[in-house]
């Protein structure tokens, strides 16, 4: 391989790893196309990573919020899906985003590994990881209702419910 094409491989791979990071951020598609084609876009860039299997399995919310409102969902839904990957290693992982019963609901399921929420969030702060504290913030700024239900062994389920007014 000569120098040129090394080099054009290393430029390319850095600007994958840009726009990974600027999705990461502030996907455009959440200002484009609204939470819903945002998870769908979460979906298809996570799918793969750590050997996980990611679905935006029911997807069809309409409705859209102030952009701070769906920046802040899409935040917990990012955030719970790369936790059931890297932490909870999880094999499948879906995200579901629709309407019910008045509110948009966000859900990110998974069969990973588990945890036992109580200790987990007892104990987060001190060990420097904050992606639960994180999701709980968010959700508590957009006026959110956030569940998060999981056990060892048992997958983990975190659930956003936005009212829409």
């Amino acid at each position: 391989m000569t120098d040129l094409e090394q080099l054009r491989g290393r430029l390319l791979e850095s600007q994958k790893g840009l726009r990974d990071i600027l999705f990461a951020l502030r996907p455009v598609v959440l200002e484009d196309g609204g939470l819903g084609a945002a998870a769908r876009a979460l979906a298809e860039r996570i799918n793969g990573q750590n050997g996980s299997r990611v679905v935006a399995r029911r997807v069809d919310a309409d409705r859209r919020f102030a952009p701070e409102v769906e920046a802040g969902a899409f935040t917990v839904i990012r955030e719970a899906a790369n936790n059931a990957i890297k932490t909870g290693r999880a094999p499948e992982v879906s995200i579901d985003v629709y309407e019910d019963d008045g509110a948009l609901v966000a859900m990110v399921e998974d069969n990973g590994k588990g945890f036992d929420v109580a200790d987990t969030l007892q104990g987060y702060a001190s060990r420097g990881s904050l992606g639960l504290l994180q999701m709980r913030e968010s959700a508590r700024l957009i006026g959110a209702q956030l569940s998060l239900d999981s056990s060892p062994g048992q997958g983990t389920r975190v659930r956003l419910r936005i009212p829409f007014a």
